[in-house]
């Protein structure tokens, strides 16, 4: 059976880019530092909209229970 993927939602489009931008002005950074100043530019330039994603990433949580 094929694997269906899910639409990647902002924080994973932001984020995939991000590490890329930080990686490239910081090449000597590993992986783990890069993210999390990634994740902290997250919260920095998203601002109000964690409250959208936060509220599907609930409703996922609750589909996948079942």
């Amino acid at each position: 059976m094929a694997k269906t993927h899910r639409k990647l939602s902002k924080f994973n489009i932001f984020m995939k880019s991000e590490i890329k931008r930080v990686k490239k002005m910081q090449p000597n950074l590993s992986h783990k530092q890069a993210f999390k100043m990634a994740a902290q530019n997250w919260k920095s330039h998203s601002g109000s909209n964690h409250s959208s994603s936060s509220t599907s990433h609930k409703k996922s949580k609750k589909r996948h229970r079942k």
